[in-house]
């Protein structure tokens, strides 16, 4: 790599199905799948330049699958990670729920001093049905108790804050998180 080049490797976890592979071919081939088949593992290598200091950098941008048949796999995938995006569906609870328990205890284990964000994923249904959702609130409290450095909702079928998900890690990985007034509605500070 050539002067003002680096490679950032970001894990995106969470349960299967709760829509991480969308959000990763949204941000990466801007489109959206609505139906895919089960990831076991899945590197994408991406571009990105920071608009702050005009330096490149190579996101490698590693989607896991979340079922249980594929821990081993996954917890390869670990390895080398400088920033873990933990993401739940705004509308499956259960992946809400497995946050605390199952996503906190893997990413603590194999990735103790890492960086990591929390990610909602499917925004775009709190225009439609917005009663049965994880309320914002309670996504921010999950987010201090595992230690995300932030919180942020996207949908990947809107492409609704899509990139600032990944503007905010690199502000993270870069040591520049900004602060809580000028995040505007993207990223939740805590």
């Amino acid at each position: 790599m050539g002067e003002g080049e680096a490679s950032k490797k970001i894990i995106v976890v969470g349960d299967g199905g709760c829509g991480k592979t969308c959000l990763l071919i949204k941000y990466t081939e801007n489109r959206f799948e609505k139906e895919h088949n089960i990831t076991v593992f899945e590197n994408k290598e991406v571009p990105y330049l920071d608009r702050v200091t005009g330096n490149t950098y190579t996101l490698n941008l590693w989607d896991t699958a979340g079922q249980d048949d594929f821990d081993r796999i996954r917890k390869l995938c670990y390895i080398d990670t400088q920033l873990v995006l933990i993401c739940f569906a705004l509308n499956r609870p259960e992946s809400f729920k497995n946050i605390e328990g199952r996503w906190k205890e893997e990413v603590d284990h194999f990735c103790k001093d890492t960086p990591r964000m929390l990610v909602g994923l499917k925004a775009d249904l709190r225009k439609t049905q917005s009663e049965d959702l994880i309320s914002e609130s309670m996504a921010k409290k999950l987010a201090n108790s595992v230690s995300a450095k932030c919180y942020i909702e996207c949908s990947a079928a809107t492409g609704e804050n899509v990139d600032a998900v990944f503007d905010e890690a690199m502000n993270i990985l870069l040591n520049r998180s900004k602060k809580k007034k000028d995040r505007g509605p993207a990223c939740k500070t805590l």
